[in-house]
């Protein structure tokens, strides 16, 4: 699974892949209340994952995990990054989701997806 960073670049390696997120990203372009805020950015000929933290599946089964952009000291820490992200959700009210503090060091390997299953 391609993980990234908020803000950075998403690689496509079909053209079916390609065409799924730039219909995603042009049906994207704004939130609830109509300001721009694309959740994909698209810009000569390249995806730029934007406003989003989560995961992305195309109709051909490519899942890109994109996380946030936090400068943790050591680039590319995909664990630890989920580390702080899910203490982050954790303390977020609205989620239904509960995470025990004693759990999310180790929920920290796993993709985001396999976290919320």
């Amino acid at each position: 699974m391609p993980v990234v960073y908020e803000y950075d670049r998403l690689v496509t390696r079909t053209r079916e892949d390609f065409e799924d997120l730039k219909d995603f990203a042009l049906a994207n372009q704004t939130d609830r209340q109509g300001k721009y805020r694309p959740v994909l950015q698209f810009r000569n000929g390249q995806f730029y994952a934007r406003n989003y933290v989560g995961i992305l599946e195309t109709r051909g089964g490519t899942v890109f995990e994109i996380l946030p952009k936090l400068h943790l000291g050591a680039a590319g820490d995909d664990a630890r990054t989920r580390e702080v992200f899910l203490t982050m959700l954790r303390t977020y009210r609205g989620m239904s989701a509960q995470f025990p503090p004693t759990r999310i060091a180790a929920l920290r390997r796993f993709n985001m997806l396999e976290v919320f299953v």
